[in-house]
């Protein structure tokens, strides 16, 4: 393959575009997807307040996707310092979605009964693997934070897998063929802007974009297996009885 040759300055004004555009990708994905739900609930469904646990959940993951386009904006302006102080901020916030993530999670699956009770029980292996593949990620990427093209690379697909619950909650057709996996596949899709972004300016695919692409590729079947197997739902069961 021969190699894309681009020079300092016009790699640099590509590398702001790209990110900055992936950031309002992002950011209009989010809103679109849980904008009815959640940021917008009082229009849309007045009637029915959320748990706190919710709220909390909601307003940490928001708080992510603002520090992800406030940091791509920083180095788009140049202001790299100030991206390394909030990247501090940034790191310890990652590490509180986690367990926010996980309570959310519990909360809903253990407020729920009849058929929805077991769906949701079984859906705790998918959402358990959201999170555990967005912590692989993140902490990656922070280990990596002095391998710039790494890091930024990371941080992305991070981001990235987070996108299936909003992506779920827009308007799909209810016979979608796939359900949930195509969902999961659309939003895997993100990944590739990222791919024609390294063939582009690289001429190859960064390594981080490949492991990092991968990781998200194979979470897919592994976490719906996890879901459908007799084992997890006695430990989704046990832990229900816990959390209950």
């Amino acid at each position: 393959m021969t190699t894309v040759a681009v020079p300092g300055a016009d790699s640099r004004r590509a590398e702001r575009v790209f990110y900055g555009g992936m950031a309002a990708l992002v950011t209009v994905l989010v809103f679109l997807g849980f904008g009815p739900t959640y940021y917008l609930r009082p229009l849309f469904r007045p009637e029915r307040a959320l748990s706190r646990i919710l709220h909390v959940h909601g307003f940490v993951f928001t708080v992510w996707v603002v520090l992800f386009v406030v940091q791509a904006a920083l180095v788009s302006v140049r202001r790299v310092d100030l991206h390394r102080r909030l990247g501090v901020a940034a790191a310890a916030w990652a590490a509180l979605m986690i367990p926010v993530g996980a309570a959310a999670a519990l909360s809903v699956a253990a407020a729920a009964t009849g058929p929805l009770a077991l769906e949701l029980r079984r859906f705790l292996a998918v959402q358990a693997f959201d999170l555990g593949v967005f912590a692989t990620l993140v902490a990656a990427g922070i280990a990596l934070r002095r391998d710039t093209q790494s890091h930024k690379r990371l941080l992305l697909l991070a981001t990235v897998g987070l996108l299936p619950p909003a992506v779920a909650r827009l308007p799909f057709p209810p016979d979608l063929p796939g359900g949930i996996v195509t969902i999961f596949l659309l939003c895997w899709l993100a990944v590739l802007p990222l791919v024609g972004f390294d063939l582009r300016t690289r001429g190859r695919i960064h390594r981080a974009t490949l492991w990092g692409g991968l990781l998200l590729l194979a979470s897919i079947p592994a976490r719906f297996l996890l879901a459908g197997s007799d084992a997890w739902l006695r430990f989704a069961d046990w832990l229900m009885a816990r959390v209950g």
